[in-house]
């Protein structure tokens, strides 16, 4: 996605309702960050809060977060 910032552009636009290529833009700018190359501890941690919530919740099975990494 760095390398070929527009290569994902057309796939959000074509399931986007109603979106400006500027409004994509923003969104792939979003969740194309430091994030996506490494979590770091912080995001792990968010990722098995939300996941075990859901799991509470019985909307997703229950994981054992080791497996994230």
């Amino acid at each position: 996605a760095w390398a070929h910032p527009d290569a994902s552009q057309e796939y959000v636009l074509e399931h986007a309702q109603e979106m400006s290529p500027e409004v994509a833009q923003a969104h792939i700018d979003l969740y194309v960050n430091e994030f996506t190359a490494n979590l770091g501890e912080d995001g792990y941690a968010a990722v098995t809060a939300l996941l075990g919530r859901a799991a509470k919740e019985g909307l997703v099975p229950e994981i054992d977060p080791a497996l994230l990494r």
